[in-house]
């Protein structure tokens, strides 16, 4: 059932609304009346309805204000406004804050029957928006529709004409809902979780955008390490492409370790390859040792190039040098540097294997940096449907040779390893997330509910749902869930 708040300065009104229709008809049960705004705020504070109706003029606070502040503390309320004629000149502002529609004075069963039903659709469509297979398929690269598309799937309004997208990396693991919504006169903020340690935030605004400081603050999810920026368009632009450009961005910090945020620009292919210069040099005299040094001297120089700027002068290298029979960079043709950096690659990682190429290196050093790749790897995909064979691929490994290296290394297995990253991650969402145990199971990676609870069990001898009402009994759980 939808619980429901109304709100109107005039008694009658409120309570011939109340009597219109049978509300049990629309999944909708009355849990408060007010009758003026501050009323209707600490109603909803304390009852936390799922739709509040409410006239626009009330004494104290009035509709527009209490609209506000609902917003702000309450975003996942729906609010409704009961206005006259007259008062449509506010339509626009309530609109940019988030309203879901109007009813005009006088109201008739019709006008409410129709609303209802209305709002209801709309929930149908958002409980679909936020089951994790529609929600993931945003962020697929063969999503080619417009933001503005995407967010009317989602069953939020945009009242603005320009977007960006700013991605945050974290140290450790961060647990949002499915979508994080504030929205103020000025700017709308919709948060993605999309990554483990990955949000994404689109923003919305006719005018500036809120500083990355700014934008944290008020979803409340925390300093991040890094930041990368989009730029901004127009919301019909396509979304894949914004997203696309902020986690670019973001990658790009973390490869050069920027602290600051990094904001995507379109670059120019040919002062781009103009680097190649002092490579063409050395390959023209054949002097493998020569371009290899060239180019490691460049990432030491550290340009700070976009990830897509040097991946394409790092392939165009390494096929400079082999069509002058120079092989030493072979190994460069396929690498996938977007992967080689989400997989916890740095600049320094990079120098080190050219120098390895070019001075040969020890095989235990090696070793060491390649089970540091692929363990951070691990740390950022993990709820990912991620088979040893997949990541295997990734290094150009034997997916056997992976596996004897990683319980070498750590003493445990690939499968262990999966299961209690997994694991753990399910327990902080079970405690700081009101998802359902079936959504958490899915949002850490296991798609059969049954496979999940019993693993959960055999690691913590409770089943997640047990352990979700056990830990609801400890004042102090919330803080044990976030360290």
């Amino acid at each position: 059932m939808y619980r429901v708040v109304l709100a109107d300065d005039e008694k009658w009104s409120l309570y011939g609304l109340s009597q219109m229709i049978h509300w049990a008809d629309y999944q909708c049960e009355i849990c408060g009346m007010a009758y003026d705004g501050l009323s209707a705020l600490e109603m909803c504070r304390r009852e936390k309805p799922d739709l509040l109706i409410s006239d626009i003029r009330m004494p104290g606070m009035d509709g527009l204000e209490l609209t506000r502040c609902i917003a702000l503390e309450m975003p996942r309320i729906t609010v409704i406004l009961i206005t006259g004629y007259s008062d449509l000149k506010y339509a626009q502002q309530a609109l940019r804050l988030g309203v879901f529609d109007f009813l005009l004075k006088q109201i008739t069963p019709g006008d409410l029957d129709q609303m209802l039903r209305r709002y209801q659709e709309s929930m149908r469509k958002k409980a679909r928006a936020l089951s994790c297979s529609f929600y993931f398929s945003f962020f697929d690269e063969s999503n080619t529709r417009s933001i503005a598309d995407c967010m009317a799937d989602l069953c939020v309004q945009v009242p603005f004409q320009k977007a960006c997208a700013m991605t945050f990396q974290y140290q450790e693991s961060v647990v949002i809902s499915h979508a994080l919504v504030h929205q103020q006169e000025d700017e709308l903020l919709i948060a993605f979780h999309t990554g483990c340690n990955l949000i994404t935030v689109f923003c919305f605004s006719d005018g500036n955008f809120s500083g990355t400081q700014e934008v944290c603050r008020r979803l409340m999810i925390g300093i991040p390490n890094r930041v990368g920026i989009s730029e901004s368009c127009p919301t019909s632009a396509a979304f894949f492409t914004i997203y696309r450009q902020s986690i670019l961005a973001v990658l790009t910090a973390q490869f050069w370790h920027i602290s600051t945020p990094v904001q995507y620009y379109r670059w120019s292919q040919n002062d781009t390859l103009q680097h190649l210069e002092s490579i063409r040099a050395f390959v023209s005299v054949k002097n493998a040792a020569g371009a290899t040094m060239a180019l490691d001297s460049l990432l030491c120089s550290r340009p700070q190039m976009q990830i897509d700027q040097l991946d394409l002068l790092i392939h165009r290298a390494a096929s400079l040098c082999a069509s002058h029979g120079l092989y030493e960079l072979s190994f460069l043709e396929n690498l996938d540097l977007y992967q080689y950096v989400s997989s916890g690659g740095t600049w320094e990682d990079l120098s080190a294997e050219l120098h390895a190429a070019q001075h040969g290196d020890d095989a235990a050093d090696e070793n060491s940096r390649l089970m540091r790749r692929i363990m951070n790897y691990i740390d950022l995909h993990y709820t990912e449907d991620i088979r040893i064979s997949d990541v295997a691929a990734r290094f150009y490994l034997n997916a056997s040779y992976m596996s004897t290296l990683i319980r070498k290394k750590t003493g445990k297995t690939y499968t262990d390893i999966i299961a209690e990253k997994r694991i753990d991650c399910a327990k902080r969402l079970l405690l700081s997330t009101d998802e359902t145990v079936l959504e958490v199971a899915h949002m850490v990676g296991y798609h059969e509910y049954a496979h999940f609870n019993t693993l959960f069990k055999r690691m913590y001898g409770m089943t997640p749902a047990q352990y979700r009402k056990q830990m609801d009994r400890l004042p102090s759980a919330s803080c044990e869930a976030n360290p």
